[in-house]
């Protein structure tokens, strides 16, 4: 993912569970709105600002007055299904901010660095689950 002035450049590079190519494309999402759409990649792509590697995108928070994009940027296997689709356990995620003069939330006020750490915890170490394919939320 490259973080730019006014938008976020996630690069896709899709990989099925036994690390074959599916796909390469981008999916931009704007800053303002929050408007996401998919193109194919350009060259330049992977050049940017800030890069972090990224197993997916969580979602978008908003706490206080400021807005992150919530990354994976850790995960372990922690299951493999019947079907043969892999159960990922989250061990890392990284929140982005979207203030463009901004590029890591430990330079924000302390009562957001706060908040966000503790949010961070939570994710990181109370066992979150997904996966790419498998429906892991039916019994």
């Amino acid at each position: 993912m490259v973080n730019e002035v006014d938008h976020f450049r996630v690069l896709c590079t899709t990989m099925d569970d036994y690390n074959e190519l599916m796909r390469s494309d981008v999916l931009i999402i704007q800053k303002k709105g929050c408007v996401m759409y998919q193109r194919n990649r350009e060259d330049g792509d992977d050049s940017g600002r800030v890069q972090y590697p990224t197993y997916g995108i969580l979602g978008i928070l908003n706490v206080g007055s400021h807005i992150f994009v919530i990354l994976i940027i850790e995960r372990r296997v922690a299951a493999k299904m019947p079907s043969g689709d892999f159960v990922y356990r989250i061990t890392g995620v990284e929140f982005i901010p979207f203030d463009k003069n901004i590029l890591n939330y430990l330079h924000m006020p302390q009562e957001i660095v706060k908040y966000v750490d503790g949010i961070k915890k939570i994710l990181q170490e109370q066992g979150f689950y997904y996966s790419y394919h498998a429906d892991i939320t039916s019994s």
